[in-house]
């Protein structure tokens, strides 16, 4: 295994703020063993605020918050302690110098140590008053970053969540942060809008469900979840919004132009998410309140009712072989035919299905025979092709067969049969790439560079250049994928001139 030791610096500057949180402080022998735990649990409360704009993040609001904290955490405190906590999330030593934190970390490139300052809490200027001495506090990217690092799944913020953080990184011009973060909020609503087409065929054929559900309840949900959507698309408004005060800046062009590509996106999935569980909700308040006998009524025929107590216990079985016939039929995974196909199917017992219209007559069918094309990852995609693109870029033309060279680089590439087909696409026809092309086009070439160019500056370099595979006679090699598929492949070269 290779370690790559090039980015310890930046690996120690991301880590950095987690090592020192709670060091230095002194609140007592009960509280000093979980300081770090009270820390990150303010953190997380200041957070909560920052996300529903409540702007109770004055100082004597963070002592309130410790206080809160550390009592939820069944321990004790005084006010002279959560002064002591609050005071060392602003600032490190003594409060009157107002000093930054600080830690060591190795620059690679310099080959020294250098100090790295950073700050968990920061004056958020759009809800202090500096005239008056009155600040409001508000977390810093640092803090973010702890607060994103402690979940064990970033896809598991809720979509409100990310969305209002992808609307922070824009605001502080992080754009390709906020590109990452709404690429993961796009995966999230995703889910989400399977999920809710799921839930409503299976609310038509099983109306049950609905007791089982977790979900609120009437028509005040319905406003609760109708005010959230449209929230939410007032934050989509304002990032475009930011986004096209900008202008023209050559610097930050293409990081704009596919970050209004991917608002775009997400605000119309989330329109589609917003109109599936509304429909949803009214569905459920329909069937509880027109058919809500079907959440109650039992099924016609029971196997414990008209088979067992009515047959079984009352009268048996004629002969012993009969009880393994039945217990065969019910748990074989290959149940014998015994019936004719006509009487089987006269005697099927089903559901009946409610068909709920909505406001304008139009009935909410599902399309069972809809096709789920699975989602492709670009980024492990990307991360392959990667190398091959910058030996290209170098060279102006590279072999396929010398992306395999080394054992490591060819277990990746057989994992991943996505990334090896994306050769054939290549070999079809020749590639140009203009920056409309990075937005408004559906090739998967298009898409792979499109995420080259997010992931590293240096590729565009490959706009509007010609990207041409030539076959190579007789020159081949195999390889065997994950999947146990044994490829002969012809060992292309690919080229790179000019338009």
């Amino acid at each position: 295994m290779i370690v790559d030791y090039q980015n310890i610096g930046s690996r120690s500057k991301r880590l950095n703020p987690i090592w020192h949180l709670g060091r230095g402080m002194d609140v007592g022998k009960e509280l000093n063993p979980v300081r770090e735990q009270v820390c990150l649990y303010i953190l997380l409360e200041i957070f909560q605020r920052e996300v529903k704009d409540d702007s109770r993040r004055s100082i004597l609001h963070l002592e309130e918050i410790a206080d809160m904290c550390i009592r939820n955490l069944q321990m004790s405190t005084t006010k002279e302690k959560n002064e002591r906590i609050i005071e060392g999330l602003i600032w490190s030593g003594d409060p009157q110098y107002l000093n930054a934190f600080s830690a060591p970390f190795f620059n690679v490139e310099k080959m020294e140590w250098q100090e790295h300052s950073f700050r968990y809490l920061e004056e958020d200027m759009e809800y202090s008053i500096p005239e008056e001495q009155y600040y409001v506090y508000k977390l810093t990217e640092d803090s973010y970053e702890i607060i994103f690092m402690s979940h064990e799944i970033i896809d598991e913020l809720d979509i409100d969540i990310q969305s209002w953080v992808a609307l922070q990184l824009i605001k502080s011009k992080n754009y390709r942060d906020a590109l990452d973060r709404l690429h993961q909020l796009i995966i999230r609503v995703r889910k989400l809008i399977k999920n809710e087409s799921r839930y409503a065929a299976e609310l038509k054929r099983n109306p049950k469900i609905i007791n089982n559900s977790n979900r609120g309840l009437g028509s005040k949900h319905k406003q609760n979840v109708e005010n959230q959507f449209a929230e939410e698309k007032t934050r989509y408004l304002e990032m475009e919004r930011l986004l096209n005060k900008l202008g023209d800046i050559p610097d930050i062009e293409i990081e704009i132009m596919m970050l209004i590509d991917k608002i775009n996106e997400t605000r119309e999935l989330h329109d589609n998410l917003a109109q599936l569980v509304i429909e949803n909700i009214k569905t459920e308040i329909d069937i509880r309140k027109n058919h809500f006998h079907l959440l109650w009524k039992k099924p016609r025929i029971s196997f414990k009712e008209a088979l067992w107590e009515d047959l079984i216990l009352q009268k048996g079985f004629q002969e012993p072989d009969d009880m393994f016939s039945l217990l065969t039929m019910l748990f074989s995974p290959q149940t014998p035919f015994i019936y004719p196909l006509q009487w089987s199917v006269d005697q099927v017992v089903t559901t009946p299905v409610i068909d709920i219209e909505d406001d304008d007559g139009n009935d909410n069918d599902y399309d069972y025979n809809e096709v789920n094309v699975p989602l492709t990852d670009y980024k492990s995609m990307m991360l392959l092709w990667k190398p091959l693109f910058l030996d290209l870029l170098e060279n102006k033309k590279v072999q396929m067969k010398s992306v395999f060279d080394d054992i490591e680089t060819y277990e990746k590439w057989r994992n991943n049969k996505f990334a090896i087909e994306l050769w054939n696409q290549f070999i079809n026809s020749p590639l140009v790439v203009s920056k409309a092309d990075l937005l408004n086009s559906n090739d998967q070439r298009v898409r792979l560079i499109k995420e080259l160019i997010h992931e590293d500056e240096v590729f565009e370099a490959l706009l509007n250049k010609q990207i041409v595979t030539e076959f190579i006679e007789k020159d081949e090699f195999r390889l065997e994928t994950r999947d146990n598929r044994a490829l002969i492949m012809t060992n292309n070269r690919m080229s790179l001139k000019e338009a």
